[in-house]
């Protein structure tokens, strides 16, 4: 599939269309209002594309915290709170555990990171949104050499790499294949750059002796990765005794990480862009929405194009019914056409939040055997949440067929059915004891209307929460000391 690859620094941005690794169409554009304008006329034609951005920058920190290990939920939740605690001012963030610790209690590690200065993308971003782009993802430059370091079998080792950047260098410390400190150095016009290069090594170096990110006598590893050939007499140059130096040259790089010949030296993070995509993203939810929603549109139609195929194939070996065949054909047609009418229609403008978009997604993974199962609920939950604005989503957990009896018979003589649990929050804030009463009712009501849904029911309420005495109490309603959470248990079903 085709994409876009976007590659911004203080002073230009670099684009692409990629497909299967090669560039075409490239182009380059000033930081400047008519680099601007000109970059929104350029990405018209693509604007329904997926694209993938990477910025270079010195304004990005990474951090590395020991946790107490936890998973799910929990996990997700502590990662945030850490994220917010660190980086409060900066929207392009994310974390993401790394390792566990080798001792008895089996921490977790977990890498921080942030571009702190979003100045760098904040204009190329809103081009992006005024054309209704897919945004699907931010990566920092390191993280791109994350994946290189693995192609060329380097991660287990702790590195100073050395690459090139706009104007300069960039030297990144990679200790347990994940990036620590990152530098980069700006050189004027005509320097020498094994000097100046040199100089800047060694304040790296001291820089991580300091810090105790590496021991000030422990030899280290340096690893040129020479996109565009001008750092060839570096490794020479800058050898102090305390470094070992390997060189990989512009053929080796493309050769070893499948990268284009005709393009690594003038379009070397593009090509990494193209061929690698880190897990760890810095895009916020907010930014990927569109990309998220045009997603499970897709896969949605995918899967009842599939069906459709699937269904006409095997009526066609049914020669002794051929005109049930034909009635049966006629009929997968017309569900797929108006399926196709409905998601061009409800899912693009859903008025679920991000974050409830993103669970709502990822539970979509969670089943792929029954795709249009997860659409149904998908589409249950989204509307029952639009008429209950109060509540805010915490989770969608998929589980086998439901244990009635009589649903395992159903599900024996070939019919579809799932059971979900689906966790909501009540906001505080947002009332009081009363009113969350009704938002819990006004949730299941609204998910029990939807025709494929056989019964929903509110499965776990908070603890020692006493809805008929509330509603009994007379006088004004009692106001929330904390926001509520319960559980509203759904069977739905493919009729």
């Amino acid at each position: 599939m085709a994409r876009l690859v976007i590659s911004a620094n203080a002073r230009q941005v670099s684009v692409a269309v990629t497909r299967r690794g090669h560039l075409r169409d490239v182009q380059v554009f000033a930081r400047a209002q008519e680099g601007e304008e000109a970059f929104a006329r350029w990405l018209a034609p693509y604007s329904r594309l997926p694209a993938y951005l990477t910025v270079d920058t010195p304004d990005e920190d990474y951090r590395v915290e020991t946790l107490p290990h936890t998973s799910g939920q929990n996990r997700r939740a502590l990662l945030g709170r850490k994220l917010r605690q660190f980086y409060r001012e900066s929207a392009l963030r994310a974390a993401q555990v790394i390792d566990r610790m080798p001792d008895k209690r089996r921490d977790d590690c977990c890498l921080f990171t942030a571009i702190t200065d979003d100045s760098v993308l904040n204009p190329w971003l809103q081009r992006l949104q005024r054309a209704d782009a897919a945004v699907a993802g931010v990566f920092p430059m390191p993280m791109l050499l994350v994946d290189a370091l693995r192609a060329l079998g380097l991660s287990a080792i702790d590195l100073l790499v050395i690459a090139p950047c706009e104007g300069g260098i960039r030297q990144t410390y990679f200790k347990g294949g994940w990036p620590r400190v990152t530098r980069v150095t700006l050189l004027a016009a005509g320097e020498p750059i094994a000097v100046a290069a040199n100089e800047e090594v060694q304040r790296t170096m001291d820089y991580l002796g300091a810090s105790n990110i590496a021991a000030p006598t422990q030899s280290l590893r340096g690893l040129v990765l020479d996109a565009d050939g001008r750092l060839a007499q570096l490794a020479g140059a800058a050898d102090n005794g305390r470094l070992q130096w390997l060189y990989v040259s512009p053929q080796e790089l493309a050769r070893r990480l499948r990268l284009d010949p005709a393009s690594v030296a003038s379009a070397f993070q593009m090509q990494l862009l193209a061929r690698h995509r880190p897990k760890l993203n810095l895009a916020p939810l907010a930014v990927r929405a569109t990309y998220l929603r045009r997603r499970l549109a897709h896969r949605t139609m995918v899967a009842a194009g599939v069906l459709a195929v699937a269904s006409g194939t095997v009526a066609a070996f049914d020669v002794e019914s051929a005109r049930s065949a034909d009635r049966l054909r006629g009929m997968v047609v017309e569900d797929l056409a108006r399926e196709r009418a409905r998601h061009a229609s409800i899912v693009p403008q859903s008025q679920a939040s991000p974050d409830q978009l993103l669970r709502i997604f990822d539970a979509t993974h969670g089943w792929p055997s029954a795709t249009r199962l997860s659409e149904q609920t998908y589409l249950a939950v989204s509307k029952a949440l639009d008429a209950n604005p109060k509540l805010t989503l915490v989770s969608l957990e998929w589980r086998a067929n439901s244990v009635d009896d009589g649903l395992k018979r159903d599900a024996a003589a070939g019919r579809s059915d799932a059971h979900v649990v689906v966790r909501l929050r009540f906001n505080s804030e947002l009332g009081g004891l009363r009113d969350a009463i009704a938002a819990m009712d006004g949730f299941v009501d609204a998910v029990r209307a939807q025709p494929f849904v056989i019964q929903a029911d509110i499965a776990g309420r908070p603890d020692g929460f006493d809805p008929l005495g509330v509603l009994r109490a007379a006088g004004p309603q009692q106001r929330l000391a904390a926001s509520l959470e319960f559980e509203a248990a759904v069977d739905i079903r493919w009729r």
